[in-house]
């Protein structure tokens, strides 16, 4: 999947990362608050996953739910 989606950019540097809740039910609140507030929600983001979320080597390691971020570097 992530291929595909870089496809159409030129498959540039990237890189996955994994984060899951700290405390059960944590994305669970979050997304009832998204469903209600939208897109205006996601600016806070960043702190959102810095506050409530821990990183993971792996998908299968998360021990709840959580999320993972995509970086892609542009080419110079």
């Amino acid at each position: 999947m992530i291929v595909r989606l870089l496809e159409a950019i030129g498959l540039p540097e990237h890189e996955m990362r994994f984060f899951g809740e700290r405390s059960p039910g944590w994305f669970d609140a979050y997304e009832k608050r998204w469903m209600k507030e939208g897109l205006t929600l996601t600016v806070e983001d960043p702190r959102e996953i810095a506050d409530h979320y821990a990183e993971f080597p792996t998908w299968e390691e998360m021990p709840g739910q959580g999320i993972c971020g995509l970086k892609a570097v542009k080419p110079k």
